[in-house]
């Protein structure tokens, strides 16, 4: 178990290094001069205040700040346009609210996401901390719509929608009343909905050709997998220890993953019902029994249910490498787990109740469709309540994957 440990660990020491992507894209510096180059696409979730480039595939990898590019983009992906912004720093966590209605501008310097383009544009600021939108008409200031939560007294919030007349006064076309623009939440869906038909309203050819926001990907697969499985049954009274051996068996599990929609899809949620087995005896002589045997048997079966999440990164375009981390539930399936002395008489019958544990695993994944994966469980104990009793349960797979769509 401590080799296949190992193994992982230098798995995942390895990922580290994996291929970093460039993909063609642009800046513009504040010369106005427009550089072709490669961005890292690092398919940003919050934006960012710098980025890394190369003028060529083979040149060294340089820097650029905000200070420096007025703006970036990544071809067919992410623009980012520089502005100085009257910012509202308020918080929307709402263990931190202000008290106070009122925006709390500060200067800042920002890279706005572009997320629809035309005579009136939409940008978007994101930092970990609740989105931001602002908008440009032409080439004027970049000014924000005001959206702020804050605290009326004790458990009562109040909040500030400002966004709803400045997007009154602003949008004035027939095709939009202004109560669908009372009704407009401050999401990105709807305000990319508002904008992008203000600006058909504007010109009947309009088309948005800044990015959209991406949607998650659902994925089904199954997954047989080889098991190298161990259990050990103790009694703390009588010190007995009944080890019932490394036993290698088959199960198979069904996996749903959910990609993120952002930072280039390496992220995921999965989760994964698996049916597993484990069946052994062993026979021990205990010292208080003058030459009487006991006799041990285990039926463990049960449907693993891990939930956790992925992290991918890629080799090329068809192959990837990728890390989890699960909380693995365990759900037992009529097993059993007894002692019998010599005579066969049934002298402890355990009930199987597991304890949740953790699994680690690393692995190989080919166009998107077939994969393989080394996984590590923790060890886990699978009776509870009883004072004396307690198993030891450890488990290595071997993963092969299928994803049906």
């Amino acid at each position: 178990m401590k080799k296949i440990l190992l193994l992982i660990v230098l798995f995942l020491s390895f990922t580290i290094s994996a291929q970093i992507k460039f993909e063609k894209a642009y800046f513009i510096d504040n010369n106005d001069n427009r550089i072709e180059c490669f961005i890292k696409n690092a398919d940003w979730k919050n934006n960012p205040d710098f980025f890394n480039y190369k003028l060529s595939e083979e040149s060294e990898i340089k820097t650029a700040s905000v200070k420096e590019v007025k703006a970036f983009e990544i071809y067919n992906q992410n623009k980012f346009v520089r502005g100085n912004v009257d910012f509202d720093k308020s918080s929307i966590n709402i263990n931190n609210l202000s008290e106070t209605s009122e925006p709390e501008f500060v200067q800042r310097q920002l890279f706005l996401k572009q997320i629809v383009n035309g005579s009136v544009n939409l940008y978007k600021y994101d930092e970990g901390n609740g989105i931001k939108f602002f908008y440009q008409k032409a080439d004027n200031e970049f000014e924000q719509l005001i959206y702020k939560p804050y605290q009326l007294e004790l458990f009562q919030i109040g909040y500030n929608d400002t966004y709803k007349q400045q997007l009154i006064k602003l949008l004035v076309c027939n095709s939009i009343s202004k109560n669908q623009i009372e009704n407009t939440i401050y999401k990105e869906k709807n305000m990319i909905d508002l904008f992008t038909k203000f600006n058909q309203c504007m010109d009947p050819d309009y088309e948005n050709v800044a990015v959209a926001k991406k949607k998650g990907e659902l994925n089904l697969s199954v997954r047989p997998r080889a098991n190298l499985s161990s259990l050990d049954l103790s009694n703390s009274t009588t010190r007995d220890l009944f080890e019932f051996g490394v036993k290698t068996s088959f199960g198979i599990g069904l996996e749903l993953e959910y990609i993120l929609p952002f930072n280039k899809n390496k992220w995921a949620f999965i989760l994964e019902p698996t049916y597993r087995t484990y069946k052994g005896e062993t026979v021990i002589e205990p010292f208080y029994m003058a030459g009487n045997k006991l006799f041990a048997f285990a039926d463990y079966q049960s449907v693993e249910v891990p939930i956790g999440i992925r992290h991918y990164m890629y080799l090329d375009s068809k192959s990837r490498i990728f890390v989890n981390a699960q909380y693995v539930f365990d759900l037992n399936l009529g097993s059993s787990l007894e002692i019998r002395r010599s005579d066969g008489f049934v002298s402890t019958d355990l009930e199987v109740d597991s304890f949740a544990n953790f699994a680690l695993g690393a692995g190989y994944s080919y166009n998107s469709k077939y994969g393989v994966e080394l996984r590590y469980f923790t060890t886990r104990n699978i009776v509870r309540g009883y004072p004396s009793f307690g198993t030891s349960y450890k488990n290595v797979s071997l993963i092969l994957s299928y994803t049906v769509f």
